[in-house]
């Protein structure tokens, strides 16, 4: 608690996660605390469960609370489950009781259903939910549960981060006027040339070889799958052209059967989780990013940041940010000749890329920045307050 900044007001705010784990939402969920935190805000972070063991390295890093309520306990039975369900639902509404917060958001479907009510019953004023996109094996009777819940005085408003997920919000019986979108917005760190090159010699010995870099789970919604089908041709036409895959999940062992079926595991590396992306993005020459679904992805975000020229598929948040030829390259979903096109064909052309890569950055500078986002957050979370005083 000592190594945590004295709050320069007396605003509150709370912010409520699903799972401890490296993902998208968590990356978001973070950024607005410390931004929060840095602009003189208590911030109070708690999560459902440490599905990765995170905690003790998160605590550490950042300058706020944060709190694993243990809704969860991994392989135990149903009995225990519940009996961890029902101590944390007690954890969380004794957390967000013990303090005057002015505001509760909340960052998945699950973390809306549980947290909105409890702050509901505390008397929270402000209680924003958020829609990231399509969740799998998301419940149908609970995204039915989870419309009629945000069109109930239990919440304030429902925060979406793409237009698509919009469609998506309507589709599943939010009603319009619950609605506000509100972009993902990212902070590029500045990396060290001598990091950049030690990670990537740690990687690969050779100097010669051109790195295509994806990062996201293992999952069936990110697509890799489709990476390795496309990576036999390029690979006739660039044996130096080298895979990387950030991330880990439960399709691994098939991506590994994959590559090696391919005839491709030399060339493809699956690196697991890293926290070190921006010196990956740092040396890549292609970010690949070929997902079925998403909502507004932070990893995408970065790597345009970074003046990463982008081959993505056309899936709901990424239509809004790429435009095919103007500051990235779309591809069709679910489609290897496609993609081993497009990469071969920015693999052959230096010129294109350094052009789609400038306008990337660009992009990300215009309008996805982290205080674009947070001001906008800022002015939701704190609007009953404000209008009170």
């Amino acid at each position: 608690m000592s190594n945590f900044p004295r709050p320069q007001n007396d605003i509150s705010i709370f912010l409520l996660g699903s799972q401890i784990a490296t993902g998208g939402s968590q990356n978001n969920l973070l950024r607005q605390a410390t931004w929060f935190t840095q602009r003189g805000y208590f911030v109070t972070v708690a999560f459902l469960y440490d599905k990765e063991n995170l905690l003790p390295n998160w605590s550490s890093t950042y300058p706020f609370q944060i709190h694993n309520l243990g809704f969860a306990s991994p392989q135990a039975n149903v009995i225990i489950q519940a009996a961890c369900f029902l101590r944390g639902v007690f954890r969380l509404f004794r957390l967000i009781r013990g303090r005057r917060y002015v505001a509760i958001e909340s960052f998945t479907h699950h973390a809306n259903l549980i947290g909105l009510p409890l702050a509901w019953a505390a008397g929270i004023p402000n209680r924003i939910g958020s829609h990231r996109g399509k969740i799998e094996g998301f419940p149908p009777f609970l995204e039915r549960l989870h419309a009629i819940m945000i069109n109930s005085p239990i919440a304030t408003r429902l925060v979406v981060v793409a237009e698509r997920v919009r469609e998506d919000a309507l589709t599943e019986g939010v009603h319009a006027s619950r609605i506000i979108k509100i972009a993902n917005g990212i902070e590029i760190p500045r990396v060290d040339p001598a990091d950049v090159l030690r990670v990537r010699n740690e990687l690969w010995k050779s100097t010669n070889d051109i790195f295509l870099l994806s990062v996201g789970r293992l999952r069936y919604q990110k697509g890799h799958d489709i990476l390795l089908q496309a990576m036999p041709r390029v690979l006739e036409k660039f044996p130096n052209a080298v895979l990387l895959i950030a991330g880990e999940g439960v399709l691994r062992p098939e991506l590994e059967d994959q590559a090696l079926n391919l005839h491709i595991s030399e060339r493809v590396k699956l690196l697991g989780v890293r926290n070190d992306i921006p010196l990956l993005m740092s040396f890549a020459e292609l970010f690949l990013f070929p997902s079925r679904f998403e909502g507004m992805p932070n990893a995408l975000l970065e790597a345009m940041g970074y003046g990463l020229p982008v081959i993505a598929t056309a899936v709901q948040g990424v239509d809004e940010i790429i435009h095919d030829g103007e500051n990235g390259a779309i591809v069709p979903m679910d489609d290897p000749k496609a993609v081993s096109d497009a990469i071969l064909r920015l693999l052959h052309d230096p010129e294109e890329r350094q052009r789609l890569g400038k306008a990337a950055r660009e992009t990300i500078d215009k309008g996805y920045t982290l205080d674009t986002m947070c001001s906008q957050f800022e002015k939701l979370l704190t609007d009953k307050i404000k209008e009170r005083s």
